[in-house]
């Protein structure tokens, strides 16, 4: 088969909205991006509703599961898709039963190649609605394809307005699945088909959501009532503790990146420890965090807004202003009042099995100020179930490389796929079955 060049593929798609799809794209394809010489596994499932083509695609290794291809073309056995790493465009060769397209990027080019194969078994799909006392929360239940009883998992947010499907999220989810774990996944309060505000939800109201949520799952007739455990990043690190210990037949909590200080505390260590990271001289550490206090002043008082006001004037014009919080109004900082939050008592009285895993490289959460402590907490609840880790590697979220979500030089570091954390799910799924199994 002779390849078009890409601009004349290109070309191809301009001639108008006239598709003609092939009846024999949709299904399951399997193969790999290719880039520099290095491979990166994916697979495509392909839909073809009455002429009308859509899909998604996996790439196991970054724990990309049923992600929507955001643009899918095809004009006779021309074929332009849109995934995570560019916009590509090839040929569906039907005899063959092949896909093969290239997308063009700065300095690199990037090929994949599919192959027609047996789909897979994956996951099984249901939306859940449950309610949060006046929020209607939306989720999806993932399960494994047998009938079950399975144990349970609620997969809890970071800080930012995260629906169900986010890839950073649901991976926790698909991955619990494929271990056998039925998990819920949700949008969170005030974001894609729920109903309440995130921007005026505190860290209690989202704690309220987590024991909805668990709740859902233990009325569900493949979920086993007594073996449903919570597994959060980040934020979820404080709101999974504080509604196990709501729930005293929780039957695990794993905390991913989790803080063990006061809400607080934690945003004044993002401060120090990024700019310390960044190189910054200690003068303009401790400015930035003068600042950061008087964030915290002025949400308690009102009357020192004027101060923080003073204060940020000035640290706009400084070259480190990016670091911290701007607030425009008292009651802007007052919105800190939200976040205030301490789960020292929690944790001190924490009796579920507790994996925390901590990244050598956080500068969010940094090992140094959290993992101490956390151990002293657990000592005092009397929790011998529980493991501290620290993944020296790892830094303030799931995936390493240097290409789409790390750091590197241009264009080698693009040549280094992305993947998620190595140890990470090989030490969370493990740790999970063995607190199931008991």
């Amino acid at each position: 088969m002779r390849f078009l060049p890409v601009a004349l593929i290109a070309a191809l798609f301009c001639l108008g909205p006239t598709y003609a799809v092939a009846a024999s794209v949709a299904g399951h394809w399997s193969g790999a991006l290719t880039r520099g010489g290095s491979v990166q596994l994916l697979s495509v499932n392909l839909t073809d509703d009455r002429g009308v083509l859509s899909g998604s695609y996996e790439i196991p290794e970054l724990g990309f599961f049923d992600q929507p291809i955001e643009e899918l073309v095809m004009v006779d056995n021309t074929i332009r898709l849109k995934l995570l790493y560019g916009t590509f465009s090839g040929f569906v060769h039907e005899e063959m039963e092949e896909i093969a397209a290239i997308a063009e990027g700065k300095n690199f080019r990037t090929t994949l190649h599919l192959k027609r194969s047996p789909s897979p078994a994956g996951c099984v799909s249901e939306s859940v609605n449950f309610e949060s006392g006046e929020v209607t929360l939306a989720g999806t239940l993932l399960r494994p394809v047998s009938m079950g009883p399975h144990p349970g998992a609620v997969v809890l947010h970071d800080s930012a307005p995260r629906h169900r499907n986010h890839r950073s999220y649901r991976v926790y989810g698909e991955i619990y699945c494929r271990a056998g774990i039925a998990s819920l996944i949700y949008d969170k309060r005030g974001v894609g088909d729920s109903s309440g505000d995130f921007e005026s939800a505190s860290l209690e109201d989202l704690t309220t959501d987590a024991v909805a949520a668990y709740r859902a799952l233990e009325r569900h007739a493949i979920v086993q009532r007594d073996k449903i455990g919570f597994i959060g990043f980040s934020q979820g690190g404080w709101t999974g503790p504080w509604a196990a210990s709501q729930l005293p037949n929780t039957a695990f909590v794993v905390m991913v990146a989790g803080a063990s200080v006061p809400v607080w505390t934690q945003e004044l260590h993002r401060v120090e420890y990024e700019m310390r990271a960044e190189g910054y001289a200690e003068r303009e550490i401790d400015a930035a965090l003068d600042h950061t206090r008087a964030i915290f002043d002025a949400a308690v008082d009102p009357a020192k807004w004027s101060v923080l006001e003073n204060s940020a004037a000035i640290v706009q014009q400084a070259r480190w202003a990016e670091y911290v919080y701007l607030p425009e109004s008292q009651e802007e900082a007052a919105e800190w009042l939200l976040e205030e939050y301490d789960p020292e008592p929690v944790l001190t009285n924490l009796h579920p099995p507790l994996l925390a895993i901590f990244g050598g490289h956080d500068t969010h959460v940094p090992p140094s100020e959290n993992v101490d402590r956390l151990q002293q907490y657990l000592q005092q609840a009397d929790n011998k179930d529980s493991q501290i880790l620290v993944l020296d590697s790892m830094g303030h979220g799931v995936y390493r490389g240097s290409g789409l979500f790390g750091t590197g030089d241009f264009p080698n570091g693009l040549f280094k796929w992305d993947r998620l954390e190595p140890g990470l799910f090989e030490t969370i799924i493990p740790w999970t079955l063995e607190q199931l199994s008991q």
